[in-house]
């Protein structure tokens, strides 16, 4: 059965990736912006940042125990002020 939640876990989190590649190709077509493979790339890698937590108990903890969905890092007060600064820091106003 751990497969199983391993692998929906897997499709959900592919699932996150490319609606996050998908809305930043479709922000950067509406804003006449170029679009790139790299936007669509840091796109999905944003859309994924919630779910590093899962990769900090993996590595510090051994595996994913309890509810992750409770982290600060699913709060949207947090991550979506945090991932503005971000695209902006990493690329320009138009990330931001």
């Amino acid at each position: 059965m751990k497969i199983f939640h391993l692998v929906g876990n897997a499709f959900a989190a592919v699932l996150d990736a490319a609606a996050g590649g998908l809305v930043m190709v479709l922000m950067l077509t509406f804003t006449q912006q170029p679009v790139t493979v790299t936007a669509a790339i840091m796109g999905a890698v944003f859309a994924l940042l919630p779910d590093f937590d899962v990769l900090w108990m993996l590595l510090r903890k051994g595996g994913v125990y309890g509810n992750h969905h409770g982290w600060i890092t699913h709060r949207p007060t947090i991550m979506i002020p945090l991932a503005t600064v971000t695209g902006w820091l990493l690329g320009d106003m138009h990330w931001a």
